[in-house]
């Protein structure tokens, strides 16, 4: 489920638990709202930094991946951005 649909899921929820005056469904809302913003954030990162690598893959081919190892990124983090680009 991405971040929006679940901020919209936790005002829906939010709302319900105002109407009914239900603090728990009220307080679970608000839960899933900011889960939701920091998903989208989340989210947002990942496309910048797939943006970000794309780019220097373009510039400088098989070489950025090795500058970025050499810079210190980690090769578990190297493999799973990889196949986040599809390739």
């Amino acid at each position: 489920m991405s971040g929006k649909t679940d901020e919209l899921k936790g005002r829906v929820k939010e709302a319900a638990g105002a109407v009914a005056d239900n603090d728990h469904l009220r307080r679970e809302g608000k839960t899933d709202q900011a889960a939701g913003k920091v998903k989208q954030k989340v989210e947002h990162v990942v496309d910048k930094a797939k943006d970000k690598l794309e780019e220097l893959n373009e510039r400088t081919g098989k070489v950025g991946w090795a500058v970025l190892w050499l810079l210190g990124v980690p090769l578990p983090i190297l493999v799973v951005l990889y196949l986040l680009m599809g390739r």
